[in-house]
């Protein structure tokens, strides 16, 4: 592109890999797409760091990246908050290719860096949190395309958590921000790119989330925080329902083309469409489908568990319940609490999650009095009868009727 301009070079170069990564979401082993891809991102690192690019000062985000980082070296929160606006509406218009660009850029790392705000225990200002929620969003609205999370979030999930850790009072929107984020991690991290290979390898780091979600609950005043972190619990620790989740929150959403967002979602078909397959293509759908479904349930059972005994996070949840005086929290707490106890599905493991809480065996003293046996209870006996036998000739049962009839008189 010797004779375009730089804001038409970095529009071409922006579609280019755009189409690419669509390319590789479908066929991740194609070497050639692999290697272009690497090139164009060569090409905008090099712009970048000569400061001739369009990535660096042309394009909108280029532009509105620099102004933000400026106006954080002059300590100037107003027109930081004000970027931060365009910066959302960018990624809001043109989500697809500019939450991409975004990513190149290194614009986690640096909304991140505000996000976190300073490392010192001193009361901070409104604008100062809003900034930091502001920054939030703009990762959280870039992340709602699955490309954008698997390549530029999943190495940054500690700093994110981090961000839920910073247990401040103040703090409500910036734990909302950081769950909701988190909740587009676990929809969007882990795909199957082998359509003929089902694993259970997770980008998710299980004690991070937990950690945050047990923070996120320890909000006891913040009705926000605690519907966020039961949202992310629900999604957390869904079994078969998991993929239907993800195409929930995929819907209505997609790129600047029209095509769909994702990817290495196996198509749900229509019964017209599973009628026209051949046998063996029948066979591998199912077949497909059930093993997906195994490896989820076996995520959730994992989760659940670690949640409720590791983290011990149902202790906090129940606490929650009790506490709160909405009833619609409460039923909404306690629908979650039934989810984690379902993806158990061992009722000896829920009996020893919930043993603690509701009394058991082990929580009795030992030198206590033990509790008398109840008396084992007359019960009906039945007996088989042979084929002679005759009634009139019984007398045993006529003993038993006089006995009965007898203490009936003395009563």
């Amino acid at each position: 592109l010797p004779t375009t301009s730089d804001s038409k070079k970095e529009e071409h170069l922006n579609t280019a890999a755009k189409d690419l990564l669509e390319l590789l979401n479908l066929d991740p082993k194609n070497k050639d797409a692999a290697i272009l891809l690497n090139t164009i991102r060569s090409m905008h690192h090099a712009a970048a760091k000569s400061g001739n690019g369009a990535s660096s000062s042309s394009s909108p985000m280029g532009k509105t990246m620099n102004l933000l980082k400026q106006h954080g070296k002059e300590g100037d929160v107003a027109k930081q908050i004000h970027q931060m606006k365009v910066l959302l509406g960018l990624l809001a218009n043109d989500g697809s290719n500019t939450s991409i660009e975004l990513g190149r850029m290194d614009g986690v790392v640096t909304l991140l860096d505000i996000a976190k705000g300073p490392q010192s225990d001193e009361t901070q200002s409104a604008d100062a949190i809003k900034l930091r929620s502001l920054a939030l969003q703009c990762i959280a609205c870039a992340s709602i395309h699955p490309p954008f999370c698997r390549r530029y979030l999943v190495d940054q999930q500690s700093a994110i958590c981090d961000v839920i850790l910073r247990n401040n009072d103040n703090e409500e929107d910036i734990i909302v921000g950081g769950l909701s984020i988190l909740l587009r991690c676990i929809l969007h991290f882990d795909r199957d790119l082998d359509p003929n290979e089902i694993t259970g390898k997770t980008h998710l780091d299980y004690d991070l989330i937990q950690r945050s979600l047990i923070v996120a609950f320890s909000k006891r005043d913040s009705i926000k925080c605690l519907r966020a972190a039961l949202d992310v619990l629900s999604t957390f620790i869904a079994g078969s329902e998991r993929e239907d989740i993800i195409r929930a929150s995929l819907e209505g959403n997609s790129g600047t083309s029209g095509k769909t967002l994702d990817d290495h979602l196996q198509p749900v078909k229509t019964q017209h469409e599973l009628r026209q397959l051949t046998p063996k293509q029948l066979s591998d759908y199912r077949s497909r489908d059930r093993e997906t479904r195994v490896r989820n349930r076996a995520w959730a059972f994992e989760r659940s568990i670690g949640f409720c005994t590791k983290a011990k996070g149902l202790e906090e949840v129940l606490q929650r319940a009790i506490d709160t005086d909405d009833v619609t929290l409460r039923r909404e707490i306690t629908v979650v609490i039934g989810k984690l106890f379902g993806a158990m599905d061992e009722m000896e493991r829920i009996q020893e999650c919930v043993g603690p809480y509701l009394g058991s065996k082990k929580d009795q003293p030992k030198d206590g009095p033990k509790p008398k046996k109840e008396e084992e209870k007359l019960r009906p006996v039945i007996e088989e009868l042979p084929d002679d036998y005759d009634e009139s000739k019984d007398t045993t049962l006529v003993e038993t009727v006089d006995d009965d009839n007898d203490n009936n008189d003395e009563s």
